[in-house]
This record gives structure tokens, C-alpha cells and sequence, in this order.
């Protein structure tokens, strides 16, 4: 038997669905690759206002996340394309600990949707161009979470 039986590792987080709620594209690069281009990212990812549980028992949970990508030409920075992008996701689960579907919901929701808006830039970016496209770059997403905590309780202090 070559595969390992995934109901064994399944997440209790479940993936209720997704959406765009905006996107931005401004550009002046007509082909990406030619010449030498740097790409900046920043990432922000929020949970939205505590969602109340219902009568079932069913925790869900509402994540926004937030994508800047901008390449510029380095030796011509007027030339650049910057994209801001905005995914919501829900996510819910059966689960009796609301501490450990939380984490859940940063860790496995945050990577779910930034695979989304990864994978929407990279279309995009390719449309947007006549020759080239954005490929980024995969995130830790527990190295992300950490740095954020740690942001935000120096922020707190």
C-alpha cells in the first residue's frame, strides 16, 4: 500500500467556502521577466468579529485576508505593477475547545486562503502581462503567526 489513509489526519476545521471581496491592479509593465524586477509582499490576515455559536454547537469562524504584492523594474522604478487583494474565508468545526479552533482557524484557514490568493495572482499576473507572470513564494505560515503575536503584544505595551 503506497498512501497514507488521510482520514487518520484529517483537520476538524472545516473549509466553508471563500470569496473575493476586492482586488486592485495597477500596472505599467508590459512584459515581466525582460528586465529586472523586485517583488515586495506584505500579508495581513483578521479574524472578523466573534461569530456567535449556534444552538448546534457548530464553532465557525470568519478570516479576511489582506495581499499587497508590487514588482518594480530596479532600473527604472516608475515601472511597476502592484496588486492588493482581499479573500474572505469561513470555517467551522465540531470541535468542544473554541481556544484550539481558533489557533486552527489562523494556522489551516490563513494557509488556505493565502493558496487562494496566491493562486489568483498568479492568473491574474499572467493576464496582465504580455509576456510573464508573479509565482509567490510559500509562507511559514507558524513563523507568520508568531511574528504577529509578537507585533501585536509589542504594540500593547
Amino acid at each position: 500500500d503506497c498512501c497514507m489513509n488521510l482520514n487518520k489526519v484529517a483537520s476538524e476545521l472545516i473549509f466553508n467556502g471563500s470569496s473575493i471581496k476586492s482586488l486592485k491592479i495597477t500596472n505599467n509593465i508590459v512584459n515581466l521577466g525582460i528586465t529586472n524586477n523586485s517583488i515586495e509582499m506584505s500579508l495581513d490576515i483578521k479574524k472578523i468579529d466573534e461569530i456567535p455559536q449556534e444552538e448546534k454547537r457548530e464553532l465557525k469562524g470568519y478570516l479576511l485576508l489582506n495581499l499587497t504584492v508590487t514588482t518594480k523594474d530596479q532600473e527604472d522604478p516608475s515601472l511597476k505593477c502592484k496588486f492588493v487583494i482581499t479573500v474572505e474565508g469561513c470555517f467551522s468545526s465540531w470541535m468542544e475547545d473554541r481556544e484550539i479552533f481558533e489557533r486552527m482557524l489562523y494556522l489551516n484557514g490563513g494557509t488556505t486562503l493565502y493558496s487562494i490568493a496566491r493562486a489568483q495572482i498568479l492568473n491574474f499576473s499572467s493576464n496582465v502581462f504580455m509576456s510573464g507572470k508573479i509565482l509567490l513564494p510559500l509562507i511559514n505560515m507558524i513563523e507568520f503567526i508568531n511574528q504577529k503575536e509578537k507585533e501585536e503584544n509589542q504594540n500593547k505595551q
